[in-house]
């Protein structure tokens, strides 16, 4: 029987392509979210413990987003003092160079490969004075269910959690197993910002799942009350492309 030929196997082969497809991707993330960035209308919710570090930026913090609501990274300022934890994995590095082109530095590694470097790299950003940014249900999920390893970063490093929820009033969610939120362009898009969350240096190993568990509901329940503001305002969320 005749082996099916995978399109990825040609990129394998052929390291000049693979090389152009990443560029390609990396050149249709930058300009294209740039596009974006600019026309879509920003709400930021920020709870009264926040404001010192998302308006006021009296010191660093962890932020925690998940993997499909990446786009909430573009509400987070100054973008030249924030980390973020991005993957090993092909997409990984389209992603970063993404992030790069938006003015955030990247730690590169995930718990499956590259954690130990990863870690060392947001451990020294973090003394360096920059914030951090995790997708807690990354780089493969399930989704939604918070990693222990944002706690035990913000153990080390004694920055407070500061959890996010967004949502956008028209968005489309392509099949993927983050239900990544494609906002329409200009549509509005609302961004909570909720109370800080910190992780005691001395903490033991029962309270940090404790503190895991802890974020991951509040973080749940701050993506329900992101959605929620459009059903109160006119109904529901619309789905679809270009459909508000």
């Amino acid at each position: 029987m005749a082996k099916l030929f995978k399109s990825r196997e040609l990129f394998t082969r052929y390291p000049v392509l693979d090389r152009l497809r990443t560029n390609v991707f990396v050149w249709w993330t930058i300009n294209g979210t740039a596009f974006w960035d600019k026309n879509y209308r920003r709400i930021r919710i920020v709870s009264p413990a926040a404001r010192p570090f998302v308006i006021d930026r009296t010191g660093p913090v962890i932020y925690a987003l998940y993997h499909g609501c990446m786009i909430a990274l573009l509400g987070i300022h100054p973008r030249q003092r924030t980390t973020i934890l991005i993957s090993n994995s092909r997409d990984g590095e389209i992603i970063s160079r993404g992030c790069h082109g938006f003015g955030f530095s990247t730690a590169r590694g995930s718990a499956g490969k590259g954690g130990v470097k990863g870690t060392l790299e947001l451990l020294e950003a973090a003394r360096q004075g920059q914030s951090l940014a995790f997708m807690v249900d990354g780089p493969r999920g399930p989704r939604q269910e918070v990693k222990l390893g944002i706690i035990r970063i913000a153990q080390m490093t004694g920055l407070p959690i500061v959890p996010i929820g967004l949502s956008a009033r028209s968005v489309y969610h392509p099949g993927s197993w983050d239900r990544f939120t494609a906002a329409s362009w200009a549509s509005p898009m609302v961004t909570i910002f909720g109370e800080p969350l910190p992780v005691p240096e001395s903490a033991s190993e029962l309270e940090l799942e404790e503190l895991r568990a802890q974020l991951e509901g509040r973080m749940k329940e701050m993506q329900l009350t992101a959605d929620e503001l459009w059903e109160h305002s006119d109904g529901s969320v619309a789905q679809g492309i270009l459909s508000y």
